[in-house]
């Protein structure tokens, strides 16, 4: 059990949720990466670089994990796996390690940490307005709400911290 572990979790994509653990608090969040009208490919890869080093200053990260993306169509595989490479090109700038997570596995994870827990249905719609109504995004608003006791800002900060959290438990990193 490793209980001095700093890690970093990303869920890549345009809109990219983050989730660190330091010195045994977590924090989390979403940054979103939309192009703007003149913003070139390479202002977006400076953009990116900038987000890494801001996300991790401060404290040095031991552990960097990535989820897998999943993309729907060519043009999201590009953006995707861009977005994937650049938590990738950090670690290695950095010496820290990296580890990629796959969906399927985090959705295990979820499924087997959450709790039933009695909601107000406002509560419940509005974790499900969070989620689009998707049904995995749905558990990983609701286990950022029963670890939380907030709501995250968009579902990419809830699937980031499920991330992080499936990864502490993996690594048997006690919070």
């Amino acid at each position: 059990m490793n209980k001095n572990i700093n890690v970093l979790a990303i869920d890549p994509g345009i809109k990219t949720g983050w989730a660190t653990y330091h010195e045994g608090v977590c924090h989390s969040g979403a940054h979103d990466f939309s192009k703007a009208r003149k913003m070139s490919s390479g202002d977006a890869y400076h953009e990116q670089m900038l987000f890494m080093a801001r996300v991790t200053s401060g404290w040095r990260c031991n552990a960097i994990v990535i989820e897998e993306p999943t993309p729907r169509s060519m043009r999201c595989a590009r953006i995707q796996y861009g977005m994937f490479a650049m938590p990738q090109l950090h670690a290695s700038q950095e010496d820290i390690g990296y580890t990629v997570a796959y969906p399927n596995e985090v959705k295990k994870f979820l499924k087997g940490a959450l709790v039933d827990m009695l909601m107000t249905v406002e509560r419940t719609n509005e974790i499900a307005k969070i989620a689009g109504g998707n049904k995995n995004k749905i558990n990983s608003v609701r286990y950022f709400y029963q670890e939380c006791n907030e709501m995250p800002y968009d579902d990419n900060e809830a699937d980031a911290y499920a991330l992080l959290r499936y990864y502490m438990a993996k690594m048997e990193v006690m919070a």
